[in-house]
């Protein structure tokens, strides 16, 4: 592919001996700024209400986050998720009516919604991926999945794939083609979590965080498919 080069100035970047770096611009790359340059004057001049636009930047944040961190062992990714799962937990469950406190606005019996769910539908920004509802009475007229709910359980997938990778490379698996047995049990473990939360959310009436569905059913996936597979050593 045809890339051009041109230099930038050195407070815009530096090469290792702080001289004006040379940047290599490949055509993909001109369209790429176009683009992500057009999608946010669009969602600027809606006002940020458009669900497409916001899912649109929040997903390319959820992907830069997803590249710039990785973690480098399952241990970690387990001591991570539950940390994170517990926050998401008590902030969702053990903060209910707080925020109408904080604002000023009485609820009789601690009712209303949690702070996290005060703070996911007040906000206006790509921190959050936006669906409609499928409760045609909801007071809020979308359904939520924050970024932690991706960027968190795709650290432990991302991990589980280099570790597919890595087995194959050192010969301890047969390098057969397409063969990621727990990067896909780590897909199924998202998916299922996912269907737990709605059906948690359908039988509660009531947010749930993703969380706490979402990385026990990971974890418990991946954990049993290198069990079975005697491979759970080489994934720790």
């Amino acid at each position: 592919d045809k890339t051009y080069r041109t230099t930038v100035p050195t407070w815009v970047a530096q090469d290792e001996n702080g001289e004006e770096a040379e940047l290599e611009v490949a055509p993909t790359d001109l369209m790429a700024v176009a683009a992500a340059v057009l999608v946010v004057v669009a969602d600027w001049q809606t006002g940020h209400a458009d669900p497409f636009l916001n899912n649109v930047i929040a997903l390319s944040i959820a992907c830069e986050l997803l590249e710039a961190i990785s973690l480098e062992s399952y241990v970690t990714a387990v001591a991570v998720s539950v940390g994170l799962l517990t926050y998401d937990y008590l902030a969702v469950f053990k903060t209910v009516g707080l925020a109408n406190v904080i604002s000023g606005v009485s609820s009789a019996g601690g009712t209303g919604d949690s702070i996290m769910v005060s703070v996911a539908k007040q906000v206006s920004g790509p921190l959050k991926i936006i669906f409609p509802s499928s409760n045609p009475n909801a007071t809020y007229p979308f359904s939520i999945l924050g970024l932690g709910d991706i960027v968190v359980p795709a650290l432990t997938t991302s991990l589980c794939l280099r570790v597919d990778k890595a087995l194959q490379v050192e010969g301890k698996r047969e390098a057969t083609p397409g063969a990621r047995p727990l990067f896909l049990s780590a897909i199924a473990g998202y998916a299922l979590g996912l269907v737990l939360t709605v059906v948690g959310f359908n039988a509660t009436q009531s947010a749930q965080p993703a969380l706490i569905y979402i990385c026990p059913s990971i974890i418990v996936l991946t954990s049993v498919t290198a069990l079975v597979r005697r491979e759970f050593g080489s994934l720790l």
